[in-house]
């Protein structure tokens, strides 16, 4: 558990989300400071318990994953993400 808390601190990509968060709503809204902490205090929360939620559902599914399911789990992913990128490359050039 504390590795992954570690991971997530060392990550740019978690720092910028956080930093993009703060900008918006300092700059777009007209919050108290109890509001903000109301705020922040809500979506840390959010945040936790979503995590939480998603380590209990992966431990449960854990004994169903087999090396061939999830052999089709990453083919299927991996045709939606071709299919995904073909379409935005679409869009942008209006194909």
């Amino acid at each position: 558990m504390l590795q992954g808390f570690v991971l997530n601190i060392i990550n740019p990509a978690v720092l910028l989300f956080w930093l993009g968060i703060v900008s918006v709503m300092s700059v777009k809204e007209n919050y108290t400071r109890s509001h903000e902490l109301m705020f922040f205090g809500s979506l840390l929360a959010t945040v936790f318990l979503t995590d939480l939620l998603k380590s209990y559902v992966a431990n449960r599914i854990k004994k169903m994953l087999k090396p061939n399911v999830m052999l089709w789990i990453n083919r299927i992913i991996g045709l939606a993400l071709v299919g995904f990128g073909i379409n935005m490359i679409a869009k942008v050039y209006g194909i």
